[in-house]
């Protein structure tokens, strides 16, 4: 069999067994630090995700960050949160984590697709994202990096109905962990993705479970209209406007595309320079989505949804930069 050249250049191989249990079959995926691996557990048959860092990218910060990823991940478990099954080290000392293999593509693909969404096809989308940050946010865990392409749509063709899944907790923080996840950002670094960065992330500052709310807020947005809500002329100046320019309509970004009043007020409130006047809980946030559809969208969508859910383009590049920079 021959290997795929995203499979050799990483230094594997087909077929070869990595932490002593998982053959490599294929290559998934393959990102600005890692690479997804389709492997078989030789013990027990089943098909899983290998994520590994990229061997010539090993470095104590690629590391101590694909551990705070996994540490993230295995300590939620909610139906719209991708699951991870193990993780550890490979022979050559090498983190790597064991996730579920999720069939269907991202958001994102599905925006260079289609551009925008309807209304009734967004919703569910989003009500089951409020309900994995919910649950992320309720064990004191902030994404930080919400963006089209961290959020997995099920294949339509599967039955019964898959869900949404929220993708890579890369640069997530523990707001409950004074420890690792402090020390990953307490020199004052930016992280995130320009487009979908909330007002105090651009800053710098202290961020919790609100900046999520803004980032998922830019997100919709974009999927409504086709456009995100800020797009600068390079990744500061879109920082900048993220900071101080006013927030456009849905109407405005669409070119006078007709949405529902509330929906509008919605997007005002996820978009709130401040996070004093934004949602304070995702889980508000989803009440108030699924009661924008008619009655009979409403019905199909609860049927949709996990039954675990809570109570309560310029360029999409992960950046990582210092205050120095403005």
């Amino acid at each position: 069999m021959n290997n795929d050249p995203a499979l050799t250049n990483s230094g594997y191989q087909i077929d070869q067994i990595l932490g002593g249990r998982y053959r490599i079959l294929s290559v998934l995926g393959k990102g600005g630090m890692g690479i997804v691996l389709r492997v078989e557990q030789i013990f027990i048959g089943k098909e899983f995700a290998l994520k590994t860092i990229d061997k010539n990218l090993l470095s104590e910060v690629t590391i101590r960050r694909f551990k705070q990823e996994a540490k993230a991940t295995f300590a939620v478990s909610h139906p719209n949160i991708i699951s991870v099954n193990d993780f550890g080290l490979l022979d050559d000392e090498t983190p790597f984590m064991v996730m579920e293999i999720v069939s269907g593509k991202t958001l994102s693909t599905r925006l260079k697709e289609t551009t925008s969404l309807p209304i009734e096809d967004a919703i569910p989308i989003f009500i089951q994202v409020c309900f994995g940050l919910a649950h992320a946010h309720e064990s004191g865990i902030v994404h930080r990096d919400i963006k089209p392409s961290n959020i997995m749509l099920p294949d339509p063709t599967q039955t019964p109905a898959g869900t949404v899944k929220i993708l890579d907790f890369g640069i997530a923080k523990f707001t409950q962990d004074g420890g690792e996840s402090q020390a990953l950002t307490k020199t004052g670094e930016i992280f995130g993705s320009p487009l979908y960065m909330s007002p105090e992330q651009c800053s710098g500052s202290n961020v919790d479970h609100r900046s999520d709310v803004y980032s998922l807020g830019c997100v919709l947005f974009e999927t409504l209209t086709g456009t995100p809500p800020f797009i600068g002329e390079t990744a500061l100046s879109t920082m900048m406007k993220h900071q101080s320019a006013p927030i456009p309509t849905l109407k405005e970004a669409s070119l006078g595309g007709e949405f529902p009043k509330d929906l509008e007020r919605m997007m005002q409130a996820m978009l709130a320079k401040n996070p004093n006047e934004r949602y304070q809980n995702l889980g508000v946030t989803a009440h108030d989505l699924s009661s924008i559809i008619n009655s009979e969208g409403q019905a199909k969508l609860v049927k949709s949804i996990p039954v675990s859910a809570p109570i309560q383009k310029k360029s999409n590049r992960a950046i990582t930069i210092s205050r120095n920079t403005f």
